[in-house]
């Protein structure tokens, strides 16, 4: 994981957005402020977003994500 965002940081191409597509109501509440959160999809993940505290992620999401991002892996 470390490696992943070293490589991310020093790849020299201009940064992009992620994108996230809206899928729905999540059955989550955010561990910030206890607010429901949205459903998310992006490559490849289904995410928990609060519209305050922004994307959370579970077990091996956030490398899922970066991987697919990393290599120009379409949203979808």
């Amino acid at each position: 994981m470390r490696a992943m965002l070293q490589w991310m940081a020093h790849a020299g191409d201009p940064p992009r957005a992620l994108a996230w597509d809206d899928v729905g109501p999540s059955d989550r509440t955010c561990p910030a402020c206890g607010a429901a959160m949205r459903r998310v999809a992006a490559y490849g993940a289904v995410l928990d977003s609060c519209a305050d505290h922004g994307v959370w992620f579970d077990r091996s999401e956030l490398e899922r994500v970066l991987y697919r991002f990393a290599i120009g892996e379409p949203t979808r």
